[in-house]
C-alpha cells in the first residue's frame, strides 16, 4: 500500500477513535442510532421504489406463514402505496441523516421522525383491527412501534446533555 493509503487509513482510524471516545456517550449512541436509521430507511426506500410487486408479495407470503389469508395485493393499488411508502421512508432517511450530521442544529427534526414512525405503527394496528386475516400488518405494527420507541427513548439523554452544555459538540461520525 502506498504512503498516501496509509495516511488515509490512519486519519480514518483517528477520526473513528475521536468519535468513539467523545465526551458524551449519549451523543455517540444517538449518532449511531441516526446512522443506522439513515442507512436502514435509505435502503428500504430504494427497495420499495425498485421492487413494489415483490414488497406486496412478501407481505402476502408473511400473511400465509402467520395463518392469514395471504390475499394478494392488487397491482395498481400496490404501486400507489409502495410509492408513498418509498417517499415516506426516504423522508425518514433524510431526517435521520440530518440529525446524524448535527443533532444540536437539527433537533427539531426529531419530532417529525418520531411522529412519522409512530403514526405508521398506529395505522398498521388500525388496519390489522379492520383486517385480522392480514397478520403481516401486526408484524409491521410491532416493528414500527419498536423503532418509534427507540427513536423516542435513546436520544433523550443526548438532547438533555446538549441543552445543559452549550459548549458540547458531538464528534462527527466520519470526519
Amino acid at each position: 500500500m502506498s504512503a498516501v493509503g496509509w495516511v488515509v487509513i490512519s486519519e480514518l482510524v483517528m477520526a473513528l477513535a475521536d468519535f468513539w471516545n467523545q465526551p458524551s456517550r449519549a451523543c455517540r449512541n444517538a449518532q449511531l442510532l441516526y446512522a443506522a436509521l439513515a442507512v436502514g430507511f435509505g435502503v428500504a426506500s430504494v427497495l420499495y421504489a425498485a421492487f413494489p410487486s415483490q414488497i406486496g408479495a412478501r407481505f402476502a407470503e408473511m400473511d400465509l406463514l402467520l395463518g392469514g389469508s395471504g390475499a394478494p395485493y392488487p397491482e395498481p393499488q400496490n404501486r400507489i402505496w409502495t410509492s408513498l411508502a418509498a417517499a415516506n421512508v426516504a423522508t425518514l432517511a433524510l431526517l435521520s441523516f440530518q440529525l446524524l450530521r448535527d443533532m444540536r442544529k437539527n433537533r427539531a427534526l426529531h419530532l417529525p421522525l418520531l411522529f412519522m414512525k409512530t403514526t405508521s405503527a398506529l395505522l398498521f394496528l388500525a388496519w390489522f383491527a379492520a383486517f385480522p386475516s392480514a397478520p403481516s400488518l401486526l408484524v409491521a405494527f410491532a416493528g414500527d412501534f419498536a423503532t418509534g420507541l427507540v427513536i423516542w427513548w435513546l436520544p433523550r439523554r443526548a438532547f438533555a446533555e446538549l441543552e445543559a452544555d452549550p459548549e458540547l459538540v458531538p464528534a462527527p461520525l466520519l470526519g
